[in-house]
């Protein structure tokens, strides 16, 4: 529950607009305020690693289920 939170938490953060839907601007913002160094190749990159159904946004179910994966494996 308590990683759920902090999912939840991190999405917001990049989901700027509050639209429910990060998009590709949306992501290179939150890259670039993080202070993340990034080519444009690695943005459309990450957005087609959890841009599950490809209509151009990462929702909060693929976002989440990205992260919950990622949990996983790290154990």
């Amino acid at each position: 529950m308590n990683q759920e939170i902090n999912i939840d938490f991190i999405y917001g953060q990049i989901d700027k607009d509050n639209s429910g839907s990060i998009t590709i601007d949306e992501l290179r913002v939150f890259l670039g305020e993080n202070e993340v160094s990034y080519l444009d190749m690695d943005v459309k990159e990450i957005m087609s690693e959890l841009d599950k159904n490809n209509d151009g946004v990462i929702t909060a179910e693929e976002f989440k289920d990205c992260f919950n994966k990622l949990l996983d494996k790290l154990g």
